[in-house]
């Protein structure tokens, strides 16, 4: 088998998944939030910086093809989870009332999100919370969204099932399953969601990953794997409880 050099930028947790990999060694550093393999690499970042996108909410053929695949920052992949199924199902409230997201982080510094939010259709009033972590090394995200009106329940588990039902990524429990310290050292995101049912409907999303992983060195080496045309696992099926 075939070992190509990587070079590692500052991102938690990715030079162990790198050394974990079976299809990787690391030849450098980077100053920049990246994993750069030859000329193709993944960054953390931001739109406009390149391809960009959650891996399980982006086409795979867009990232095969791609030589700069970027994944969303540590808080903006915690919205794409909670938010991105029911925006991209055309769920969230269309009118424009004075409803408005509420974001509320634990575990992470602040980070900018209005561009994150508009590349998955949601361009209207966001309220943020930046919160201390409970359990370390995890961050989690509490979200409430408000549905149109018509939204059917079904529409918004079907919603969830079709973008992370096959994922081995981001994965649904039930909320007395839900326990944030079992992601600690793991590349794997959990959520769960509740549905409010009134006349002005409001879905709770509660999504947790490890800085580490999901949130970091992971979902680059993920991201990479997606490029090369590897099993999207290699070099991290044994982190994945």
């Amino acid at each position: 088998m075939t070992t190509l050099e990587a070079l590692c930028g500052p991102v938690p947790g990715l030079e162990d998944w790198v050394r974990r990999h079976p299809r990787l060694r690391i030849a450098g550093s980077l100053p920049f939030p990246e994993l750069r393999v030859g000329s193709r690499s993944v960054v953390s970042g931001g739109p406009g910086e390149g391809l960009y996108g959650l891996p399980e909410l982006v086409d795979n053929n867009p990232i095969v093809c791609a030589a700069r695949v970027v994944v969303p920052e540590p808080a903006a992949t915690l919205a794409w989870i909670a938010l991105g199924p029911a925006a991209k199902a055309g769920l969230l409230q269309r009118d424009e009332s004075d409803s408005a997201v509420l974001l509320r982080f634990g575990g992470l510094p602040a980070e900018r999100l209005a561009d994150a939010l508009a590349v998955i259709g949601w361009t209207r009033g966001t309220e943020i919370e930046w919160r201390k972590a409970s359990v370390e090394n995890v961050a989690t995200l509490e979200a409430f969204l408000p549905l149109a009106g018509d939204c059917e329940p079904s529409e918004v588990a079907e919603a969830y099932e079709e973008a992370f039902g096959r994922s081995f990524f981001v994965r649904r429990v039930s909320p007395c399953e839900a326990l944030p310290h079992r992601l600690a050292g793991t590349p794997r995101a959990e959520y769960w969601i509740e549905l409010s049912p009134s006349s002005e409907p409001m879905l709770r999303v509660v999504v947790a990953a490890d800085r580490r992983g999901k949130l970091g060195g992971a979902q680059l080496v993920q991201s990479l794997n997606v490029m090369f045309g590897w099993e999207e696992t290699t070099g991290l099926e044994e982190a994945i409880p």
